[in-house]
């Protein structure tokens, strides 16, 4: 299965300037993997750069020691450095403006050169709403359904597009105490302030999938896209969530690529060697390459909600990733058939509470349903708000 995954991750990411049958790509020499995106945002742009290799390996191969730059067609460069291995960033700010074509060039350590077409920004379009509604999805189960709307106020030759999303939610360790053990004390059982346990944390994903969706008319304007969902029980939504919404414009190009991508790898068709249509884009060279640069208008929007906002009060409301059970454990072992509370605090467990202030019998807890820093940081991101 994990030769299976890799080549997943390889085929949904990138593309190629000549079309490559993906069986290839393992029974010959390596394919350079391109992840280059570059936006109308005024930042340090990224450029990615791996080796596809051969499917009985699980060791992704980072290209290093390039050389790379982006180029417009007034004959501005703007050069990139390698920073962490096979991560190159833009030596200057800068951002893709309207009008300019744009061109990327990279050389690799063994002096191969990789080319780009040129790119231009294709059209833009502005998020004005992020909209929560509830729906059924296509087994029948009540969801809350993320979407994107835009009143076309801002569209300018915006049809293709792609969406990313990085979601934050709180997260309250259900069974937090404001009393520990004292661990330095131990084997003797004693109850101090909780300075070591959280009960308020942060998590944060970043979208993986490729979304895209296409405005249905040339003349379409007004756009309304649902982008994903979330059930009722997910733990994410059982306090406080936002998700930043980006929302990209592709030219047809990238988007009939990455609509590709999206079906070969639904169908696994990638897997064979009757492949209905190689994989094209828009980088070329004497050597194999895998990858799309992509010059796109960006827009984003962020929003928050509750789940009370949605649900009345229900079982999901307490929602948590893992199981959690508070059991009573004796100091010492009965007669070797229960195991002793020392036992399981060089474990995984934790104090709970007591029923006399102080003394035993004590109540634990497994540490992750009583420390929330398993699954999220203690650090409230700067824009969160309650």
């Amino acid at each position: 299965m994990k030769k299976i995954f890799l080549l997943i991750f390889i085929v949904l990411a990138f593309g190629c300037i000549k079309p490559i049958e993906l069986s290839s790509i393992v029974e010959n020499e390596p394919t350079l993997v391109v992840d280059a995106l570059l936006t109308n945002e005024l930042k340090h742009h990224v450029v990615k750069l791996s080796k596809a290799i051969p499917l009985d390996s699980t060791i992704i191969i980072k290209e290093t020691n390039a050389q790379i730059k982006i180029m417009n067609n007034n004959n501005v460069v703007y050069n990139f450095s390698e920073g962490e291995e096979g991560v190159y960033l833009s030596d200057d700010l800068f951002k893709a403006e309207k009008g300019k074509k744009y061109t990327l060039e990279i050389v690799t350590s063994d002096g191969t050169r990789y080319t780009s077409t040129e790119e231009e920004i294709y059209g833009f379009n502005t998020i004005d709403q992020i909209e929560i509604k509830k729906e059924n999805n296509k087994f029948n189960e009540e969801v809350l359904a993320i979407h994107v709307k835009s009143d076309g106020t801002n569209n300018e030759n915006a049809q293709y597009y792609r969406y990313k999303f990085e979601e934050t939610y709180k997260i309250i360790a259900p069974y937090w105490s404001a009393e520990m053990f004292d661990k330095t004390k131990l084997p003797q059982f004693v109850i101090v302030p909780n300075t070591e346990f959280d009960k308020i944390c942060y998590g944060s994903n970043q979208s993986k999938e490729i979304i895209l969706k296409e405005a249905t008319l040339l003349n379409e304007k007004s756009i309304e896209f649902s982008i994903y969902n979330l059930k009722e029980d997910n733990f994410k939504i059982a306090h406080r969530y936002s998700t930043l919404v980006k929302q990209y414009v592709q030219s047809p190009g990238a988007y009939a690529y990455n609509t590709k991508i999206v079906r070969n790898a639904t169908s696994q068709s990638i897997f064979t060697q009757s492949q209905p249509g190689a994989l094209t884009g828009n980088i070329s060279s004497d050597k194999k390459v895998i990858g799309y640069f992509e010059v796109s208008s960006v827009s984003e929007k962020r929003m928050f909600f509750n789940h009370s906002d949605f649900f009345e009060y229900s079982q999901y409301t307490f929602s948590y990733p893992s199981v959690c059970e508070i059991p009573y454990a004796p100091p010492v072992a009965n007669n070797g058939s229960a195991i002793s509370l020392l036992e399981r605090l060089k474990g995984d467990w934790i104090f709970h509470s007591y029923i006399d202030p102080g003394a035993p019998p004590y109540k634990i807890v497994r540490k992750d349903c009583g420390d929330c820093k398993k699954y999220g940081s203690v650090n409230k991101p700067n824009f969160w708000i309650e």
